[in-house]
C-alpha cells in the first residue's frame, strides 16, 4: 500500500511537473508577444509624430531605431516558431526521447537577440527624442525677437473716404 501511494504522488508530481513546463511555454511566448507588440507599437508612434520632433534630431538614429525594432519583430516571430517547434517534437516523439524546455539553444538565441534588438532600438529612440527636447529648450531660451517678414503698407488716396447714407 504504501509503494502504491508513492508512485501515485510521483506520478502527481511529474503531471505537476509537465503542467509548470507547459505553463513556462505560455508565460515565454507571452513575453515575446509582448516585445512584438511593443517594437511595432513604437515604430507606428515615431512615423505619426515624427514631425511634432524638432527637426533638429539625427534622423540616422530615427533609422537605426525603426531598423532595430524591425529585426526584433522578426526575431521574436523566430522564437514562437522555435518554441512551437520544441513542443511539436515532444508531442510526437514522445515524452522520454525531448526535453520540454524554454532554455534550448533553439529558443534562446533568438529570444536573446529579439530582446537585444529592442533595447538598442529603445535606446536609439531615446537618443532621438532627447537630442529633439533639448535643441527645443535651447530655442525656446533665447531672449531675441526674430523677425520673419518685414511688410510697409502706404494709402494710396489718405484723403478720400466714402460715405454710405441710408433714405
Amino acid at each position: 500500500m504504501n509503494q502504491k501511494g508513492a508512485f501515485v504522488h510521483y506520478g502527481q508530481f511529474v503531471k505537476m511537473s509537465e503542467d509548470l513546463r507547459k505553463k513556462a511555454f505560455d508565460f515565454a511566448a507571452a513575453t515575446v508577444k509582448q516585445l512584438i507588440t511593443l517594437s511595432t507599437a513604437l515604430i507606428a508612434l515615431s512615423v505619426t509624430f515624427r514631425g511634432d520632433f524638432n527637426q533638429v534630431g539625427n534622423e540616422v538614429l530615427l533609422l537605426i531605431c525603426w531598423i532595430c525594432f524591425f529585426i526584433s519583430v522578426l526575431f521574436g516571430i523566430m522564437t514562437l516558431m522555435a518554441l512551437t517547434g520544441t513542443l511539436e517534437k515532444y508531442t510526437e516523439e514522445g515524452k522520454k526521447k525531448v526535453d520540454l524546455s524554454i532554455y534550448g539553444t533553439n529558443v534562446k538565441r533568438p529570444s536573446g537577440l529579439q530582446i537585444l534588438f529592442f533595447l538598442l532600438g529603445l535606446m536609439f529612440l531615446s537618443i532621438y527624442g532627447g537630442q529633439s527636447i533639448l535643441e527645443k529648450e535651447t530655442e525656446t531660451e533665447s531672449k531675441e525677437i526674430k523677425v520673419i517678414k518685414e511688410s510697409t503698407y502706404k494709402f494710396v488716396k489718405p484723403n478720400k473716404s466714402d460715405t454710405l447714407t441710408i433714405k
